[in-house]
């Protein structure tokens, strides 16, 4: 089964900050720029993936937004919260969690595919706020970028350490049981 995502929309403040990020550092390739000034509909998608593309569009242009709904929604780009990530998780982890303490029920890791790529988005984005924004000294970005990188590291020699469990591989039970670190996992 191949699952793909052909079109998504994400607000921006700044539309020639937004083309220098996804035209200019991931490389993707504009395919249409409509509107003038900050009122300004962009797509763009990945250089050879015809049928993905993201929309980025302004946050006022939505008509059923009220005046207050979209200078929250300003604010929430300015502070970089990232309310959507949040609720979009939630509502794929929370119903789970209820399951579990309503009734022992049993959870295994594909119940994360729902929401693991909201996930790796919002890792992605506190590992970039980790490191720091351009203007921050190269200090300050160094630092984060040795905090990120001992993370990351730390998430790979997890991996491996958990990989024998994930991948169904037969090993001593001695090696298995030290791999059950909760006693729910059992």
């Amino acid at each position: 089964m191949d699952i793909t995502i052909h079109a998504s929309a994400l607000p921006h403040d700044d539309p020639d900050a937004s083309l220098a990020f996804y035209r200019d550092t991931l490389g993707f390739e504009v395919r249409a720029d409509v509107g003038s000034g900050q009122m300004r509909w962009i797509t763009v998608g990945p250089p050879g993936q015809p049928g993905t593309s993201i929309l980025l569009a302004p946050p006022a242009a939505d008509p059923g937004v009220t005046d207050d709904e979209r200078r929250t929604i300003v604010e929430m780009m300015a502070k970089g919260t990232y309310a959507t990530l949040l609720l979009a998780t939630a509502a794929g982890w929370l119903p789970w969690i209820w399951f579990y303490l309503h009734d022992q029920r049993t959870e295994f890791y594909y119940y994360a595919v729902t929401f693991e790529p909201f996930l790796i988005i919002a890792i992605t984005l506190c590992l970039g706020l980790i490191i720091g924004p351009a203007a921050a000294t190269p200090g300050r970005r160094a630092l984060g970028s040795v905090i990120g990188g001992a993370y990351l590291i730390a998430v790979l020699a997890n991996f491996a350490y958990l990989y024998p469990i994930l991948a169904g591989q037969v090993i001593p039970y001695s090696a298995w049981l030290s791999r059950m670190w909760f006693r729910s996992w059992i």
